[in-house]
């Protein structure tokens, strides 16, 4: 037997076609086999090819694009792992010094310095992997290109002669909800004009300050400052009241301080004299349990006791409404219907006009409160929205969900301009700092935790806990201090300028499910699972 040929792959041209031909005929000395493989050459069945020229299909831009944002992500996943290994110096001067050695900001707005020590090592990395890798993202192109040269071989040879189609490059598709109505245009307007004129009074203060010296500034606001500190650190519980038959979910302070609201799970909405602690109304109405409970920012109840049916508080119920109350009805003076399931929280907007409801059917949802209608339907939320707040300027909005995850929305425009991921667990509870650029959120992970909104990340997580925790709340005026309460049966008070513990407040016999400030924030209201009430003050004040 002669020696064994290799197997031939690929197509057979001329003279492989010879080759054939005269191994067929040396093997089997008769022409009925050359006969045949003629007939399938005329056939089609076997091609042979004059030359060896290729045709490439050209890779569409989606393709391309897709091809290079991997290139892009393999070079950012090798800088950070050269990253790691890169040593910069830790002393603040050296490392302004090398920034600027290397023709970068020497600093960036918000930027702490270990913030400016990352950023040299990321850059460090990256002109590391320049220098020794250049080309790197196009040698990564070019071997994907030679595996889809291969392929693009085997599909050319089969559709030699048929039309090929052309590829169209896919376009980005945009998702958005169309505008409801003509009125949330109103609303968005009306809402821009407010926060500017907040925004530019709250400027005009701000420079009015600089005219005095900067110890007298820091005089007046450390003797203010020490004032609340003296008060939460004598605060003791001057009183307690039976609220309900079953658990208390929400507690609020009015407008003006005078009154204090609470909502339990037996569906009834009171007021309560928050000087004696005694029963002012009854409001009767929700289905099922309430779950929060806010006032109006400016109608105080003592001012509709006159007859005028004026919004002065709104209840949530897991009945999946939200009401409308006023001190001189008995009855809701509307009734908000709409969402799918049971809602979370309620809050006003700082206008008193508009209130946002959160539920757990994924979205929340802003009303009007002169007609009682839907202005605005937004979903998210991957997860059931529970937490709401609004910025005291009134531009933002923030949202927390039973996912753990967060998002600040822009009320003029409908954007939602920050994600907030972090906490470990859902998010029960935010609030925004009287400056506008700081966020609270309580969440079940037992942790609160600060976001800087200029810095859009967490600025200081404070395991404040050792349960969830139920609700948290800036003190209104200065933002001096930072209430949060928890299931651990304690409320605790924070020092803001370091995030410090003040004091512990404790006297509920189990849950504390709410707890608020004062408008003067030398008093705290709380609301727990034992069905009661209590009132926190100086000690010496009663």
């Amino acid at each position: 037997m002669g020696e064994r040929k290799g197997i031939y792959f690929g197509a057979i041209d001329a003279s492989a076609g010879d080759m054939v031909s005269s191994s067929v005929r040396n093997a089997s000395g008769n022409g009925h086999m050359i006969s045949n493989l003629e007939a399938a050459i005329r056939a089609g069945n076997v091609n042979v090819s004059d030359n060896v020229e290729t045709e490439v299909l050209q890779l569409s831009e989606s393709s391309r694009a897709a091809q290079e944002k991997h290139a892009q992500l393999l070079r950012r996943i090798e800088a950070e792992k050269r990253a790691r290994n890169i040593a910069v110096p830790t002393i603040v001067e050296e490392v302004i010094l090398r920034l600027r050695q290397l023709g970068e900001p020497i600093t960036l707005f918000g930027e702490r310095p270990a913030d400016r020590r990352e950023r040299l090592r990321e850059i460090l990395s990256r002109l590391e992997l320049e220098a020794e890798e250049t080309g790197f993202v196009h040698q990564v192109l070019a071997d994907i290109q030679k595996q889809d040269v291969g392929a693009g071989a085997v599909a050319a040879t089969g559709a030699e002669g048929g039309a090929r189609k052309a590829t169209k490059p896919q376009q980005d598709q945009l998702f958005y909800v169309p505008i409801k109505n003509e009125a949330l245009k109103s609303v968005r307007a009306t809402i821009f004009a407010h926060t500017t004129s907040a925004v530019g009074a709250r400027l005009k203060r701000e420079r009015q300050e600089q005219v005095m010296s900067l110890e007298e500034r820091a005089r007046k606001l450390d003797h203010h400052a020490a004032e609340l500190y003296a008060t939460a650190l004598k605060m003791a519980n001057v009183a307690s009241q039976n609220g309900d038959v079953r658990p208390l979910a929400s507690v609020r302070y009015s407008a003006d301080g005078a009154h204090v609201a609470t909502g339990s799970w037996s569906s009834l909405v009171k007021v309560w004299d928050a000087t004696n602690a005694s029963e002012v109304k009854l409001f009767r109405g929700h289905e099922d349990r309430v779950t929060g409970v806010a006032w109006h920012p400016t109608n105080a109840f003592s001012e509709m006791t006159d007859g005028a049916a004026s919004v002065c508080l709104c209840s949530g119920s897991a009945d999946g409404t939200a009401r409308l109350w006023s001190a001189s009805r008995n009855e809701p003076l509307a009734v908000l219907r709409g969402h799918k399931a049971r809602l979370g929280k309620v809050a006003f907007h700082p206008l008193g006009n508009y209130i946002g409801t959160t539920s757990f059917d994924h979205t929340w949802r802003l009303w009007d409160v002169a007609t009682a209608q839907e202005l605005l339907l937004q979903e998210g939320h991957y997860k059931e929205v529970y937490a709401i707040a609004f910025q005291k300027d009134g531009a933002l909005a923030a949202t927390g969900d039973l996912n753990g995850n967060g998002r600040v929305w822009d009320l003029r425009s409908g954007k939602a301009i920050l994600p907030l991921q972090g906490h470990s667990k859902q998010i029960l509870s935010m609030d925004f700092a009287a400056n506008g650029v700081q966020l609270a959120s309580g969440s079940d992970d037992r942790s609160v935790r600060i976001w800087d909104l200029r810095q859009q990340k967490c600025s200081y997580m404070i395991p404040a806990h050792s349960n969830l925790v139920s609700d948290v709340r800036f003190s209104p005026g200065s933002g001096e201090l930072l209430l949060s309460a928890s299931y651990d049966s304690s409320i605790k008070l924070w020092r803001t300028r370091d995030w410090k513990l003040m004091t512990t407040l404790r006297g509920h016999d189990g849950k504390v499910m709410s707890a608020d400030f004062a408008p003067d924030e030398k008093h705290v209201v709380s609301c727990g699972f034992d069905r009661t009430f209590k009132l926190w003050a100086h000690e010496n004040e009663f």
